[in-house]
């Protein structure tokens, strides 16, 4: 991936995760319940169809709130009021979790959407200023939800992760890296071991955060504290290129005009997206690029066809697994 040699203002680089969502705080109203996505306006290859079930949809969804999975860090959990085995999907939030200890709460219309076409959703508060988007928390929720999902009706072998903007960062990297994350995990409260993911889901994802931290342009401890190897460690580029976990299926959705919720100081997700598509392909991994029409917030807000879009995608992968 060509460095991107932008200069940027301190100010621009420190609003990286919270600019990921800049828009974030408009997914704050009521869930939307659709089953028709929008048409994307370009695709690299043909549009998954939705996700099959015996129910009719939506199901009905019971949520357990407030669950702690690290010692400091809660999720809620999502899931079909009847039924057993579904898929599993840990959705990982965008924008700055560290501004709001509820920032969950900002996605709860997507995770409850989610899960009313038949999948059991892990929705984590994560700090995604973290090193590798919050990589401690974020493989701990994965782990919780392997550990628990039976106890949901969600089957423990068919868990993805799914995110948006850092979330789908996070979530791209985790499921490239699967079972050997590049940092040592010490604060889950179960077992950190999660297997490699067969599938998983980004909107919006922020790819080039690594391109980012190589050139110094991210102030975060977290990431400034870590070494060059540490940091290839966490490219999605570099992972593609080394083959690691190659029958991943991997579904990345991207606004055509997504400036990382901030025009006036653009980030390179669409770039960053579209060059990871075309570095996974030419490495044989199995990956879609569904470009939708508009920006970086459209995803967030319900009763959206980008956000009807974006809920059906990420349900469809889940159901993709078995």
């Amino acid at each position: 991936m060509a460095r991107m040699s932008r200069l940027v203002s301190l100010l621009a680089v420190a609003a990286l995760v919270a600019a990921a969502c800049g828009g974030d705080d408009d997914a704050s109203g009521s869930a939307t319940t659709t089953t028709t996505a929008a048409a994307p306006v370009t695709t690299t290859t043909t549009t998954a169809a939705p996700p099959t079930t015996t129910l009719a949809l939506p199901v009905e969804v019971e949520v357990t709130a407030d669950l702690p999975y690290t010692s400091q860090q809660k999720l809620d959990v999502y899931a079909p009021a009847e039924g057993s085995d579904w898929p599993v999907v840990v959705y990982l939030h965008g924008g700055n979790p560290t501004a709001n200890a509820d920032h969950r709460k900002l996605f709860e219309p997507h995770v409850r959407a989610i899960a009313e076409r038949g999948v059991v959703v892990y929705a984590p508060t994560w700090n995604g200023n973290g090193p590798a988007g919050g990589s401690e928390e974020s493989i701990c929720a994965l782990a919780f939800a392997h550990d628990t999902a039976a106890d949901y009706g969600g089957d423990p072998t068919r868990v993805i992760p799914a995110g948006v903007s850092a979330g789908g960062y996070s979530a791209v990297i985790h499921a490239l890296v699967g079972d050997d994350p590049p940092l040592p995990v010490t604060d889950c409260l179960v077992d950190p071991v999660i297997p490699a993911p067969a599938a998983v889901a980004s909107a919006g994802g922020a790819l080039f955060v690594t391109d980012w931290a190589r050139q110094g342009l991210l102030p975060s401890p977290e990431w400034t504290a870590l070494t060059p190897e540490q940091i290839d460690a966490f490219d999605p580029l570099l992972a593609v290129e080394a083959g690691r976990n190659p029958e991943v299926r991997i579904v990345l959705v991207v606004g055509d005009d997504d400036q990382g919720g901030n025009p006036a100081i653009p980030f390179p997700i669409v770039e960053s997206n579209r060059a990871f598509d075309e570095a996974a392909r030419q490495a044989g991994y199995d990956v879609d690029l569904i470009v939708l029409p508009g920006g970086h917030v459209e995803p967030s807000i319900p009763g959206t066809e980008q956000f009807a879009a974006w809920v059906e995608t990420v349900a469809e992968t889940a159901h993709s697994v078995s």
